[in-house]
Parts: C-alpha cells; sequence; structure tokens
C-alpha cells in the first residue's frame, strides 16, 4: 500500500539522476575530445552534482581543469577521486599530472 508507493518516486529520481549523470559524462568526454575542456568541465561539475561519490567523474573534471591550467582544481578533484576509489590508479596518476 502506502509504503510501497511512497518508495517508488525516490527510486525512479535516483534511477533519472543516474542516466542525467551518464548522459553529462558523455557528453563532457565528447567535449574533452574535441579540445573544449571548459565545456568538458562544466558537464562533469553537472553529472557530479547529480552523482557526487564518483571518482570517474572527479578524474574527468580534473582532466579537463588540468588542460585548462587550473592545476589547483585539477589537484582538488584528483585527491577527491582518490578518497573515493583508493585503490584506482588513475585518481593518483591525475594528482601527479595536476602537480606536475
Amino acid at each position: 500500500g502506502a509504503h510501497t508507493s511512497a518508495l517508488l518516486p525516490s527510486s525512479r529520481d535516483s534511477s533519472r539522476a543516474a542516466t542525467m549523470a551518464d548522459a553529462h559524462k558523455a557528453a563532457g568526454n565528447e567535449s574533452f575530445k574535441e579540445g573544449r575542456y571548459a565545456e568538458a568541465a562544466q558537464h562533469f561539475t553537472a553529472a557530479i552534482d547529480l552523482d557526487p561519490g564518483n571518482a570517474v567523474l572527479r578524474s574527468n573534471r580534473s582532466g579537463a581543469f588540468a588542460s585548462l591550467g587550473r592545476y589547483a582544481d585539477a589537484l582538488a578533484d584528483a585527491e577527491e577521486a582518490v578518497a573515493l576509489q583508493p585503490d584506482w590508479s588513475k585518481g593518483y596518476s591525475r594528482m601527479a599530472a595536476a602537480l606536475y
């Protein structure tokens, strides 16, 4: 009854947020490949707003920031990626890219 229907909107909302985050990630990746780094960073930011615990999104935005010469922002995102997923090497390589 009432309990079941109360749960449905939130699961549908989180599913929709994940789908939207994936769409922003794909758009960000495309922008990045085309050298539009500021646009890529905006897409990754929108995706992070929808899926803040996603280390890949932080890593991707770190790469976009580094490409823009925004090394402090790149480092902050790389550190967050490492904190979210410490066993994933890409976060560490993003940190190194931001520092050196």
